[in-house]
């Protein structure tokens, strides 16, 4: 796999333990759809690692791409990015990949329900401002599990969204303490589902932590969803 060459042209902080980095790629080509992700090449100590990150932003012909990056401890390429990545460094990054993006006749009188955990909601981001730069009126849902408020990644912008678009439905729970800018409390379950309208026609797009994925999907099936109408992507 070929790399590019760029550079970290920004760094900004998006909850106690998220930093959102932009990506300048210097004038080089480069194609990618909502949804999808890079390889960071980062040079760690003796050796070379890899990590892979979704794309926040939308392919806008700014030459540059976003990523929001969580520090975790057990992962010594997330503590590299966290504390040894500064404005001006170089990186080396992949081409995009990953398949779980929009389908081509989005908005053809079929709704989307995204449903994600923590910084799954990333490459969602991406799919809504692209939703949204092409159809005011286009219906989907985010359901997103936090474990508090602090730690809800762009909250401010989709709260403008659900404002601004009529057909957007903006919903929050917290896993870890109750809050007034809630709509739910614990972990999403049947019930939540249900209260959100499940309907059946509409496309699934699940982003999170491995385990939580899984029980979504199943949980998704129990409830006579598809398999053909979920989609989804796991941290690794």
């Amino acid at each position: 796999m070929s790399y590019l060459k760029a550079r970290i042209s920004d760094i900004r902080i998006l909850s106690p333990s998220v930093k959102l980095f932009e990506i300048d790629l210097g004038g080089q080509p480069f194609t990618y759809l909502p949804g999808q992700w890079v390889d960071l090449k980062l040079q760690t100590g003796a050796a070379n690692q890899n990590a892979a990150f979704s794309i926040t932003s939308t392919p806008n012909g700014n030459n540059a791409i976003e990523i929001a990056v969580k520090r975790a401890e057990h992962l010594p390429t997330s503590l590299f990015i966290h504390d040894q990545l500064k404005v001006g460094d170089d990186v080396n990054i992949s081409e995009a990949q990953g398949e779980t993006v929009l389908p081509e006749n989005v908005g053809q009188n079929q709704p989307i329900v995204f449903i994600a955990g923590g910084t799954g909601i990333t490459p969602f981001l991406s799919m809504l401002r692209q939703i949204y730069a092409i159809d005011r009126h286009f219906h989907a849902t985010l359901l997103y599990s936090v474990s508090s408020v602090d730690e809800c990644l762009f909250y401010d912008e989709l709260t403008e969204m659900k404002n601004a678009y009529e057909g957007f439905e903006f919903l929050l729970t917290t896993t870890r303490e109750a809050a007034h800018h809630a709509d739910f409390f614990g972990r999403i379950n049947s019930e939540m589902l249900k209260l959100i309208g499940l309907d059946h026609k509409a496309q699934f797009y699940l982003c999170g932590p491995p385990q939580m994925v899984d029980d979504l999907a199943a949980l998704l099936a129990d409830l006579g969803v598809a398999d053909s109408h979920v989609h989804y992507d796991k941290w690794w």
